[in-house]
C-alpha cells in the first residue's frame, strides 16, 4: 500500500521483486500465489485513478516474470465506508472484466475495539462482493471458530465459522441480509450442525460439494496471526480430530 499513487507503486514494485527473490530460492516446497494490498484513501473518491492503479498492478506484474498471482485490494471501513465498500467492488467488477485477478480483502479484526468491523459492514460487503462475482479473503481478528467477547480488546470479535458459513450458504442460498448478519453473529456453537455430507445452520442446508464450490469461486481464505489457536478450538469442539 501506500498514502498515494506514487507511494503505492514504488512499494508495489519493491513487493514483487521480495517475493520473486524469495520464490526462487525456495520455489519446490513454497507457492506465494495472493498478494493482498489496501487501495490509498486518497484516491477513494476518484473513480478514475482507483481504475487505473488496479490496472497498473495487472500491467506491471504481466510485464514481469513473476508467477500468475490473484490480488485482493482491501480499502478502508473508516467515514463513509458503504461508499467505500461499493466503489471498490464496482471498479474491481469492472477491472476484472479484462484482466479476471482480483478480489476483495475485508479487514475482520486488530488488536483494538475500532479496528473490529460491524456485523453490518461485513454483510454489506459479503453481499456486494457475491453480487459482483468477487472472490473475498478475510484477515485479522480470526483466532476462534465463533464469534465471542475477548477481556483483553473489550469487545466482540468475529468467529472464522461465522464468516466462513456466511459466505458459503450466501454462495448457495438466496439468503436475506437479516438472517445473514444473524449468522456473523451467533456466538452459539450448537446452531451449527456439521456432519461428514455438509452442515445446516437456521435451516439452511449445505452439502460438501457446495462447501467446495463456494471456496473455489468466492470466500477463498482467511489469515491469522495463530495457527495453533483455530486448530486447538477446532479439537476442543470435536469439529477436527
Amino acid at each position: 500500500g501506500g498514502k498515494d499513487e506514487n507511494t503505492f507503486k514504488e512499494n508495489f514494485i519493491s513487493d514483487l521483486k521480495i517475493r520473486e527473490y524469495f520464490l526462487d530460492g525456495n520455489n519446490s516446497f513454497i507457492a506465494a500465489d495472493n498478494f493482498e494490498y489496501k487501495i490509498p484513501e486518497s484516491i477513494m473518491e476518484d473513480s478514475e485513478r482507483l481504475f487505473s492503479l488496479l490496472d497498473f498492478v495487472s500491467q506491471t506484474l504481466k510485464s514481469s516474470n513473476g508467477r500468475k498471482l490473484k490480488f485482493f485490494a482491501e480499502t478502508s471501513l473508516a467515514g463513509d465506508w458503504k461508499k467505500n465498500i461499493k466503489t471498490a467492488t464496482d471498479i474491481i467488477e469492472e477491472h476484472n472484466e479484462k484482466y479476471q485477478d482480483t478480489g476483495f480483502k475485508l479487514r475482520t479484526g486488530g488488536v483494538t475495539a475500532d479496528a473490529i468491523p460491524s456485523s453490518d459492514q461485513i454483510t454489506y460487503a459479503v453481499r456486494h462482493c457475491l453480487n459482483r462475482n468477487l472472490e473475498m479473503k478475510f484477515t485479522a481478528g480470526l483466532h476462534h471458530p465463533f464469534r465471542h467477547f475477548d477481556k483483553s480488546i473489550g469487545a466482540k470479535m468475529h468467529g472464522f465459522i461465522n464468516v466462513f458459513t456466511a459466505g458459503i450458504i450466501a454462495k448457495r442460498h438466496n439468503i436475506s441480509d437479516h438472517d445473514l448478519k444473524k449468522l456473523i453473529e451467533d456466538e452459539n456453537a450448537d446452531n451449527f450442525k456439521f456432519t461428514d455430507t455438509g452442515f445446516c445452520w437456521g435451516g439452511y442446508e449445505i452439502e460438501n460439494e457446495d462447501i467446495h464450490f463456494a471456496r473455489q469461486t468466492f470466500v477463498k481464505s482467511y489469515g491469522s496471526c495463530s495457527f495453533d489457536e483455530p486448530v486447538e478450538d477446532l479439537k476442543n469442539l470435536n469439529l477436527i480430530n
